[in-house]
């Protein structure tokens, strides 16, 4: 697998590169996106994957994505990014992005990436459809943050949430409150089948109204803008306003 990596950090590129060539990843490096499109063309055919900063000295990481897709309509790209807005997330379902790279990042999320993209089969659906998953995991990281800037801006645990937005049902065990519904919508592994995407959205504007404004607060207001874009693109968008007994009906799993 070859990787071709458009970042001008250099501390960071370096990094990228050398935990890539860890995982058994061979790597060709560009500091402008002009320099990764001309490593791209000298090179044709020879990168399995495209990781891009979106913000570098002259051309974006926007433009050469849209450069590489028209040459590539099969190219996997991730995208490097510290934060998101919701333009960025309509031209990312145009442009197919396989996945997002966010500033800080582990090394298990980065080995979750390369893992996915390795073992990705050409697109079979079309070419504005987003990846499958992706909506998905992006509800899993709307409601933790959400639940994270809950935290914070209240004090108060999860179980408050759900107590308070009437959004989400709280079990007792032996007077201890639990919300297994919720922690099911937290990890990708135990998410529904077929999620609740309202509960989600309606979760994250419930604390957005509530909380000061805070890096936090802007997180998840960026990440929220993502996951409406996402699913207005499939058709699924979630805007419309819940009763109390229709908002009670979403967790009934």
């Amino acid at each position: 697998m070859r990787a071709l990596i458009a970042e001008d950090d250099n501390d960071f590129r370096t990094i990228l590169t050398n935990l890539l060539v860890s995982l058994g990843v061979s790597v060709r490096e560009a500091e402008t996106a002009e320099q990764a499109l001309a490593h791209f063309r000298e090179e044709s055919g020879a990168f399995d994957v495209l990781f891009t900063d979106l913000r570098m000295p002259g051309m974006g990481g926007l433009e050469l994505m849209r450069l590489i897709r028209r040459a590539a309509p099969d190219l996997p790209m991730v995208v490097i990014t510290g934060h998101a807005n919701l333009d960025f997330a309509l031209e990312s379902i145009r442009l197919q992005v396989a996945g997002f790279l966010k500033k800080p990042f582990t090394v298990e999320e980065l080995e979750e990436l390369v893992q996915q993209v390795n073992g990705r089969q050409p697109p079979t659906v079309a070419r504005d459809s987003p990846p499958s998953e992706f909506w998905r995991t992006q509800l899993v990281r709307v409601l933790t943050l959400s639940v994270e800037c809950w935290r914070l801006a209240t004090g108060k645990d999860k179980s408050a949430l759900a107590t308070e937005s009437g959004l989400w049902r709280v079990h007792f065990d032996k007077s201890t409150p639990r919300t297994r519904t919720l922690d099911k919508y937290l990890r990708l592994d135990t998410l529904p089948q077929h999620p609740q995407r309202e509960a989600v959205l309606h979760t994250a504007r419930f604390v957005l109204d509530r909380a000061p404004l805070s890096p936090l607060q802007l997180e998840l207001e960026a990440e929220l803008h993502k996951l409406e874009a996402l699913l207005q693109h499939l058709g699924r968008s979630g805007r419309g306003n819940l009763s109390g007994d229709q908002r009670l009906s979403l967790v009934g799993n």
